[in-house]
C-alpha cells in the first residue's frame, strides 16, 4: 500500500505507524455491526459485504464535506480519509461475515 501511494518502500517505523492508524479506524459503527449480525444465514457473503460497504456511507467524511459545499480542491482530503477508513474496516467486515456464516454453530449458506 505504502509503495503504491508514495513510490517508496516503507521503513519499519512507517509500517508500524500505518498499521496503528488502521487499527485505530477499524471499529465498525454499531448499526453496521448489528446489520451484519442480523442478516439471514442464506444471504450470500458478497451481498452482505456490499451492503456493509454501502452502510458505511453514513460515516463518510467526503459525503459530509460535499453536502456542506467543500471546494473541489479539498476533495482529496476527505476522499483519502474515507479510503483509509474503508481499508481499516474491510477486514473486520469480512471476518464478521465469515464468523456469522462458517463458524461452529452457524447455519450453512
Amino acid at each position: 500500500f505504502w509503495l503504491l501511494l508514495t513510490g517508496d518502500i516503507p521503513t519499519e517505523e512507517q509500517v508500524r505507524g500505518l498499521s496503528a492508524d488502521w487499527a485505530s479506524r477499524a471499529e465498525l459503527p454499531s448499526h453496521v455491526d448489528a446489520m451484519l449480525n442480523n442478516f439471514p444465514s442464506h444471504l450470500h457473503p458478497m451481498a452482505q459485504f456490499s451492503a456493509a460497504m454501502a452502510a458505511l456511507n453514513s460515516e463518510s467524511k467526503f459525503a459530509k464535506a460535499y453536502s456542506e459545499g467543500v471546494h473541489k480542491s479539498k476533495y482529496w482530503d476527505t476522499s483519502f480519509e474515507d479510503s483509509m477508513d474503508l481499508i481499516a474496516k474491510l477486514p473486520v467486515v469480512a471476518a464478521t461475515i465469515y464468523n456469522n456464516l462458517y463458524r461452529e454453530g452457524a447455519a450453512p449458506c
